[in-house]
């Protein structure tokens, strides 16, 4: 059996109204072969958005875009 490559995992933290921003960020991210965690992308893998933020945790690394929005 091979070895699975596990791909480092962010976390993507950011309000709708940055929603361009972050889909800038999650298009450079990939690109350099991180794994992007967005609730967008992601909730449907758990039952609820709650659930989703509970996952931070399991995460490489959390990313969080700050804006005055």
């Amino acid at each position: 059996m091979g070895d699975i490559l596990m791909r480092t995992t962010i976390f993507l933290s950011y309000t709708h109204a940055d929603k361009a921003i972050a889909d800038i960020l999650e298009t450079k991210l990939t690109a350099l072969g991180y794994e992007v965690k967005r609730d967008i992308r992601n909730v449907e893998q758990w039952d609820n958005l709650q659930q989703f933020m509970k996952s931070i945790r399991k995460q490489d690394y959390a990313l969080f875009l700050v804006s005055d929005a």
